[in-house]
């Protein structure tokens, strides 16, 4: 399946924060301010929860990985 290339003007408001947290976390810059994302009328609860859990991933994610599969073996 071929994935093509994302039109920013094809996006929803909820979608555009999603894709602009993502390629902040990407490429390490801040692309929706802490001020917007704050704003209820401007993002939603569940796109909210969405971006914390992305910031929570890419923050700790390699570190909770590697203490779930230590030595090879899942410890769950």
């Amino acid at each position: 399946m071929a994935v093509r290339p994302i039109r920013q003007k094809e996006l929803g408001l909820q979608e555009e924060v999603l894709y602009r947290m993502a390629r902040g976390l990407q490429r390490g810059t801040a692309a929706v301010s802490l001020h917007d994302l704050a704003n209820e009328q401007l993002v939603s609860a569940e796109t909210l929860r969405l971006v914390v859990n992305g910031i929570l991933a890419a923050r700790y994610g390699q570190r909770i990985m590697g203490a779930v599969f230590k030595e090879g073996a899942a410890r769950i």
